[in-house]
């Protein structure tokens, strides 16, 4: 527990966290989503939630306060107590609603995070300034705005960005609103996707998690209780939660029941399943979660709608056809169905698997832009079964289990999409074994400490040049520049995970840096000269801690 108190020592904001809430709070810090709501104590003090997303998908509160305003202080206070509670370890994505001292309080004590602001408070806010305006043309901003925030490639941003002065007269106090504060300066990256259409997220494009939680919590609290009331009904709820992501995890408890005869579906879906012992087994090793295991399988069984057809195969053969994608991106076939969106959360708990779409999260040079470092040795196109539509999704596979799609599942969720499973079996049937690796599954789902073998590509934002940029009104972000671990701990098991996933890493650099060597003595030589230079280096690191 933390508080502070006013000039008259009288507390004016207060912080605390149950055990339970603690280990959550270090464990999943890395997302974490932060929203207020008032009416549910006697002293008018708003209460204050930070909640995170367990393994299991489950909304789990990390930490609550009460705090008597909505200052900048207030924020910094909350922020900082959170962080104390970590250990010091600091979220990656923050999820926040519109709040000009919230977002302060994230950049000065997360410099590195990146601060996401909540879609449906962002629309209500332009709802309110929005009064006055003339039939259809509010539901035309509204709609040009969402489209805006979900658009995967910067140049259908610019083209909503630039529909939406139109729709509204160059005087009127709403036209300044969606120029000086929607898209001002350091708030576009808040909220659209194509600055970083990779970023682990979770889908999320909310705080509707934290809304849930507040429903929840206000069945049992009302305005006129005391700090003994608010605090048991916060204490109950997170003891209720954390006993819901244990009865999923370990999968309740064991009943006896009659034998009953397996239908002839469970019979064919069991089948179906046994060709991805692979998968399931390497799930295992890795101790992934129930909700992470169930996911892959509802991804398996969505497979069966999908064709696979190879376009390229060979190193050479996958970076000819992606530099002709680039410079001509309509011979991809990719759709972008940028109307949609996911305003509501797909990872909420409430959802089944989270979202799968035939649209593509990115723009075909992003997509090559990840896949530069990477040993790719297939191209794969996944099409809707016996469809009319020529649009699809590419898959990259390569050596170590790894696989990448332009739906960006793998990225945002941290979990397989059924391209990437369909593509995986398309190879099985054409006798060529691609290995899968659960180390790809974000660490999130799962409870080993091994590093997550995609974090360096989650974290990579978008190459925009800079005339894109500036027309956008989006920061010029070097890539190479960009660095967000994901395997930052305080304990020396994981320090070690994160160095053998950096040494994997910077394995598949040198291998790409090979390909200029034709001779394998060559290349043998490279390779014992390196390794020999690495023990050495090694041996100096060692003495020297």
């Amino acid at each position: 527990m933390k508080f502070k108190m006013d000039e008259h020592n009288r507390i004016k904001c207060i912080a605390w966290a149950y055990p339970e809430q603690e280990q959550n709070a270090r464990r999943y810090h890395r997302v974490i989503l932060q929203d207020n709501t008032f009416n549910t104590n006697v002293y008018k003090f708003f209460l204050a939630l930070i909640v995170v997303v367990d393994m299991e998908n489950y909304t789990q509160i990390a930490m609550q306060a009460l705090l008597s305003n909505e200052r900048s202080e207030d924020f910094i206070f909350l922020m900082e107590t959170f962080k104390e509670l970590c250990g010091g370890l600091m979220p990656q994505v923050a999820f926040t609603d519109c709040d000009q001292g919230a977002m302060g309080a994230i950049a000065e004590v997360f410099p590195g995070a990146l601060n996401k602001l909540c879609i449906w408070y962002a629309m209500q806010n332009i709802r309110k300034h929005g009064k006055g305006l003339a039939d259809g043309a509010l539901q035309s901003v509204l709609q040009n705005f969402k489209a805006a925030a979900f658009a995967a490639r910067v140049e259908d941003f610019v083209r909503y960005k630039t529909e939406l002065p139109r729709l509204l007269p160059q005087e009127s106090a709403m036209h300044k609103y969606m120029e000086g504060t929607i898209f001002g300066a350091g708030r576009v990256e808040k909220w659209a996707s194509c600055v970083h259409p990779g970023l682990h997220k979770l889908g999320i494009a909310s705080t509707q998690r934290c809304e849930a939680t507040f429903t929840a919590l206000k069945l049992v609290v009302t305005r006129n209780g005391n700090m003994v009331d608010l605090n048991r009904a916060l204490l109950s709820k997170v003891q209720d939660d954390a006993i819901k992501t244990q009865s999923r995890n370990k999968g309740g408890a064991v009943t006896r029941v009659p034998v009953r005869k397996v239908s002839p579906q469970e019979s064919v879906k069991a089948s179906f399943l046994r060709h991805f012992s692979f998968v399931f087994e390497a799930m295992e090793h890795e101790r992934c979660s129930r909700h992470a295991k169930e996911d892959v399988e509802e991804q398996i069984f969505a497979a069966f709608g999908y064709e696979a057809v190879t376009v390229a195969t060979g190193q050479d053969a996958v970076r000819t056809l992606l530099a002709e994608l680039v410079a001509d991106p309509t011979k991809a076939n990719l759709a972008y169905d940028i109307c949609s969106g996911e305003f509501i959360d797909p990872g909420g708990e409430a959802a089944g698997p989270a979202h799968v779409t035939m649209a593509t999260r990115t723009s075909v040079a992003h997509f090559a832009d990840l896949l530069h470092d990477q040993n790719v040795e297939e191209l794969v196109r996944i099409t809707i079964f016996n469809a009319q539509s020529e649009f699809g999704h590419l898959v990259a596979l390569g050596p170590d289990g790894f696989f990448l799609c332009t739906c960006l599942r793998m990225l945002v969720y941290g979990l397989p999409c059924p391209h990437c499973i369909k593509a995986l079996a398309h190879m099985r049937g054409n006798d060529k074994v691609f290995s899968f690796n659960a180390a790809c599954i974000s660490p999130r789902w799962r409870d080993s400490e091994t590093s997550w073998t995609m974090a360096h590509l989650a974290a990579k934002p978008a190459r925009l040049a800079t005339a894109d940029a500036e027309l956008a009104g989006l920061p010029v972000i070097d890539p190479n520049s960009v660095v967000v671990s994901y395997s930052s701990a305080t304990v020396a098991a994981t320090v070690a995970a994160a160095g053998y996933a950096d040494a994997v890493s910077y394995g598949k650099k040198m291998g790409g840096k090979l390909r200029g060597i034709t001779s394998s003595a060559g290349i043998q030589r490279v390779l014992e000269s390196t390794y020999d230079f690495f023990l050495q280096q090694l041996e100096v690191e060692k003495r020297s801690q």
